[in-house]
């Protein structure tokens, strides 16, 4: 017989008559004792079974290790020479701790358990093994790509008016691509200016090729070099304007580059009532090879 330790604790939920009889206390004491000795008997079984198991998974993958290596020529001849195959100490990794399973019992029995010693209590902590730790980090990972997912942006495309207006003056839809979005400062459609500025840092896409490229960091004087476009203004009219590019110095030493449409500007802001504040798309395509502009009011 196994004696247990009681405590007030483990009668936690017993409602006792006012009627009972000395008896009766002694045999509600024995049932609560043999139900707490039953379950931990249980746990402890349990565990030496569980120790048992890896034990012998252990010594299977001894086993497995020597019958490999047996296979190996090199082993052999170490081991007619009398030398350890393995002359080194393989640290076994640390085990976790026994998984327990309870059924459902009495209220007592659960308080009972649940104010054993701090022993106990870690050996109740139930541990996940690898492949529960990596299901629960792909959902971590897939709900975390959830909560950063954005909405992606449409590509930006040029209107069927303006495709067809390329097309009319024999250019190319296929070689248009969009060079900058851009809202008109009061620099853009200030008339002692007459220009339109294309940063190259807020440039959508790359425009010129290598040698409109070398022609415009040429200098013709004292003025940078310009080429003569053809533009497609925002009410679809074809004009002639002129493109160049200005390097500026900052008050930190670095320059800045952007390109400009010169040159007939101020007619081109008149004619389609260009003011500060709107938005604009300035599209690059090729008529010939030769480079063009069509300028789309949003």
């Amino acid at each position: 017989m196994i004696f247990t330790q009681l405590s007030l604790d483990d009668f936690s939920g017993i409602t006792f008559p006012r009627n009972m009889r000395p008896i009766d206390y002694m045999l509600a004491v024995s049932e609560v004792s043999c139900l707490k000795s039953k379950y931990s008997e249980e746990d402890n079984l349990i565990a030496e079974q569980d120790k048992e198991f890896r034990y012998k998974k252990e010594e299977r993958n001894v086993r497995n290790i020597q019958s490999i290596l047996s296979s190996y020529q090199q082993v052999l001849d170490r081991r007619e020479q009398k030398h350890p195959v393995l002359d080194c100490f393989v640290p076994k990794r640390k085990l976790s701790k026994p998984r327990k399973f309870t059924c459902e019992v009495e209220p007592m029995i659960k308080k009972a358990m649940e104010n054993n010693s701090g022993e106990d209590k870690e050996q109740r902590i139930v541990t996940v093994d690898d492949e529960g730790k990596n299901r629960v980090n792909r959902v971590r990972k897939r709900r975390k790509i959830n909560d950063r997912t954005e909405a992606v942006a449409p590509p930006v495309e040029l209107s069927i008016e303006f495709k067809n207006q390329i097309t009319f003056i024999g250019g190319t839809v296929e070689s248009a691509k969009l060079v900058i979005k851009k809202i008109l400062f009061d620099t853009d459609v200030n008339s002692a200016e007459g220009r339109l500025s294309i940063p190259q840092n807020q440039m959508s896409n790359k425009f010129l090729n290598t040698g409109e490229e070398q022609l415009l960091n040429t200098r013709n004087g004292a003025k940078m070099s310009e080429m003569n476009v053809s533009l497609i203004e925002p009410s679809r009219q074809v004009s002639q304007i002129n493109l160049r590019k200005w390097t500026m110095n900052k008050s930190n030493g670095k320059t800045s580059s952007s390109y400009v449409l010169v040159k007939n500007w101020n007619d081109v802001r008149k004619r389609n009532g260009l003011k500060s504040g709107m938005k604009m798309q300035l599209w690059a395509f090729r008529k010939d090879e030769n480079l063009c502009f069509a300028l789309v009011k949003v």
